[in-house]
């Protein structure tokens, strides 16, 4: 890939936002306001294994193997933006396709807030929606393009690409392919998406329940 010129670049604090699974969900679904959290957090703190190891979630991610924009599914891809606004846009809108096509019944869902930094040389596809349109289509499941694209980056060795944000104009975002280029990724707070139906109506912000 010769038309994306490739340059160095350190982001000392990433941004990327991950659903909560189901069984780490727990009990907050039925937590009623903000003061339940700290009783509950308490009494799930006590019933941990007390040297269990933390999660490496950039691990996790570069194991988990599934399509996305810049991967056909046979690779991981650790995507991550710049700040954490672009981050909360990305995440609410493929948040909002999720819970509509499951037909979900207004609800509260929970997300996770991981930063990390991120070093490498990186093609750049930044400032280029005029001659890479096919890489930026803002159209649900339209990634053919942009999904070959990045198959054959990966194929070249490439170590992934930084681009501008679809969701959040003047954002940008990172999709690193090798997980040498990511560090320090730890948990830095969660969210509550509260879901009305159609839409995700409100984010809250809640303080990390794992420290």
């Amino acid at each position: 890939m010769k038309d994306l010129p490739i340059r160095f670049i350190r982001w000392e604090r990433t941004h990327r936002i991950i659903p909560v699974r189901r069984d780490d969900q727990r009990v907050f679904d039925l937590l009623g306001k903000p003061g339940d959290f700290d009783p509950l957090d308490a009494l799930d703190q006590s019933t941990r294994e007390p040297r269990a190891k933390p999660r490496d979630h950039a691990n996790e991610t570069f194991r988990y193997q599934s399509k996305s924009r810049f991967s056909d599914g046979t690779f991981g891809v650790y995507y991550a933006a710049r700040r954490l606004t672009t981050a909360l846009k990305e995440s609410i809108y493929h948040r909002e396709l999720f819970l509509g096509d499951t037909q979900q019944p207004p609800l509260r869902v929970y997300a996770r807030l991981l930063l990390a930094t991120v070093t490498g040389r990186f093609h750049d596809l930044r400032k280029k929606q005029a001659t890479h349109a096919d890489l930026y289509s803002p159209r649900r499941g339209d990634y053919a393009a942009s999904q070959k694209y990045g198959v054959q980056l990966k194929e070249e060795g490439a170590k992934g690409l930084c681009y501008d944000s679809v969701r959040d104009p003047g954002g940008t975002c990172v999709a690193v392919f090798e997980r040498s280029c990511v560090s320090h990724c730890r948990e830095e707070r969660w969210f509550e998406y509260r879901w009305d139906g159609r839409r995700v109506a409100d984010v809250y912000e809640l303080r990390s329940f794992f420290e």
